[in-house]
């Protein structure tokens, strides 16, 4: 099973949002930030690793909250 997360970042009652690449499975979709957790990182970890990664700049993680786990048909 791949783990993956994403972050809900608020700022002044607005939410960031990132938009896919062309060349991405699903282009110019919208999601928020995240990614893939790579071998012993945390869900934080991952977040502020992704964060860095995408140029938003360095973060830090004030509150987690209950992860959920779903399965995804690989056709979505």
């Amino acid at each position: 099973m791949i783990e993956v997360c994403c972050s809900i970042i608020l700022k002044c009652s607005k939410i960031l949002a990132v938009q896919r690449g062309l060349e991405s499975s699903h282009p110019l979709h919208w999601e928020f930030p995240g990614g893939k957790i790579q071998v012993d990182e945390t869900a934080e970890q991952c977040i502020v690793r992704e964060i860095y990664f995408t140029r938003f700049g360095k973060i830090r993680a004030k509150a987690t909250k209950t992860a959920v786990q779903l399965r995804m048909d690989k056709t979505m």
